[in-house]
């Protein structure tokens, strides 16, 4: 888990980027609080006022389905981006792959928010 300083008073936007053949269904969660469903391979999230987000933990993370079996395969070629935007600054994260079943695998990132 990383820290992330978004300073005070900006306005913080997350923009999540999927390249997968796999099925997606990913979450956006502040402090365990869902914000965010979405089916989607790009996305983005209005998460509020620095000044309120300070201490929050940001998790974002999406559920990959495979139908033919070929998870190992997916998984490889599978990259999700996450770009958190606040103020005039821009972190660019990438979310951490991992096979579940052999027809289902998730990708996961959580970071602090800090101001």
């Amino acid at each position: 888990m990383e820290d992330v300083f978004i300073g005070m008073d900006n306005d913080v936007k997350l923009f999540v980027k999927i390249s997968s053949d796999a099925i997606v269904g990913s979450n956006v969660s502040l402090n365990d609080s869902l914000v965010k469903k979405s089916g989607l391979y790009s996305f983005n999230v209005d998460l509020g006022n620095s000044n309120i987000l300070d201490n929050n933990k940001l998790s974002i993370g999406s559920n990959f389905f495979v139908s033919d079996g070929n998870v190992d395969s997916f998984l490889r070629n599978t990259s999700v981006t996450c770009i958190l935007k606040f103020g005039d600054d821009t972190k660019e994260f990438f979310c951490e792959n991992v096979k579940i079943t052999e027809s289902f695998f998730i990708a996961f990132l959580v970071i602090n928010l800090i101001n």
